[in-house]
């Protein structure tokens, strides 16, 4: 039987009907197993519903769609608890995950006790996963932090701290280890896990966050020249409490970026907008200003800069207007002489057309 390309297969599989497709694969065994995987590869669980089918399905030999299993095991998972009204068993999501050994991606958004059940229960470290990218809110348990020791895959790891861990205690015995996280290349954390983990790692991609944490930018982006890999991305997020801080964080974060000027070639500053901003304004405008010479002494030592951005949210309110009180900021002439390598700058949503 002539056998199609697998780019082709997948393309009729997006675009047939399922009673058509499920004709067509009959016909051929192979077309068929290949096709239905896709379904597979990539698992979302938001429902204590969805998340019993599944188990039941991971642990049972009943054929999932007429002769093709389940144990066409997915590459990538995500439990959350969006639309769960109480949270999920814990003993399932680990029975779940020991089965799922060809993970490669794995984000859990649960709440933090459930978590902490998941990773104290140790049998997780007992699974080879291949992971590559993990997603999970920084934990203070050791059997979080054991979890990770053995992960020796990991490539992007995102461990936000979302309850004010700080993780001034955490990540001590495990960061002098060379062979904790060997192969990080991308990490999203709080400034001080990342102060930790990054020294001695080849990670060239960082997000940081500034929400809980007490130490300085300059602590920070000297354990980031310790990486063993040339630094290519920041995103640097904060709050944006006072005005006069806005201009302070990005000085002190170029000045402290010098040492990567000849492979930094994305920069993000991110401001949470708080309740106070609001405040000091009927229509929840923010004025911000920066000083020209003294950005454009800021840019100038770097040489790969591509990309500039600088924009605002807020996560309970609506988001902020933001009025620039520099006016020299929109003109595309003034990033090409500060930073000539420069090809997209974004200022709160707008973006600057450098040709």
């Amino acid at each position: 039987m002539l056998r199609l390309p697998l780019e082709v297969e997948r393309r009729v599989a997006h675009w047939s009907a399922l009673g058509d497709l499920g004709s067509m694969l009959r016909l051929d065994k192979a077309s068929y197993l290949n096709l239905i995987s896709l379904f597979y590869q990539n698992i979302t669980i938001n429902t204590t519903e969805q998340l019993d089918l599944f188990f039941a399905a991971i642990t049972s030999d009943i054929p999932a769609i007429d002769r093709t299993p389940l144990r066409l095991l997915p590459r990538t998972l995500v439990i959350s608890q969006a639309n769960q009204s109480a949270s999920p068993n814990p003993d399932t999501i680990v029975t779940i995950l020991a089965d799922l050994v060809r993970l490669e991606e794995l984000q859990l958004e649960l709440d933090m006790d459930c978590l902490d059940q998941v990773f104290a229960l140790g049998q997780l470290i007992q699974v080879s996963f291949k992971l590559k990218r993990f997603c999970c809110p920084l934990l203070a348990g050791s059997g979080f932090r054991s979890f990770l020791q053995h992960q020796t895959t990991i490539e992007c790891l995102d461990i936000m701290d979302k309850s004010g861990l700080r993780a001034l205690d955490l990540f001590e015995h495990e960061a002098i280890d060379h062979t904790f996280l060997p192969k990080l290349r991308e990490l999203t954390s709080g400034a001080e896990a990342v102060s930790k983990i990054v020294p001695g790692r080849p990670v060239s991609i960082i997000h940081s966050t500034h929400f809980f944490e007490s130490i300085g930018i300059s602590s920070i982006t000297d354990a980031l020249s310790r990486s063993s890999a040339p630094l290519n991305a920041l995103c640097a997020t904060t709050f944006l409490r006072e005005l006069s801080k806005f201009e302070n964080f990005i000085f002190r974060w170029l000045h402290g970026l010098e040492y990567a000027s000849y492979s930094l070639e994305r920069i993000e500053f991110r401001f949470i907008a708080t309740p106070v901003l609001y405040m000091m304004s009927s229509d929840r405008s923010v004025r911000v200003s920066v000083d020209e010479l003294s950005l454009t002494a800021a840019l100038q030592p770097f040489k790969m800069l591509r990309k500039f951005i600088i924009e605002s949210s807020s996560s309970r309110l609506p988001p902020p207007n933001i009025v620039i009180d520099a006016p020299f900021l929109t003109l595309p002439n003034f990033w090409k002489d500060a930073c000539p390598s420069l090809r997209v700058v974004s200022l709160f949503g707008n973006e600057i057309a450098i040709e």
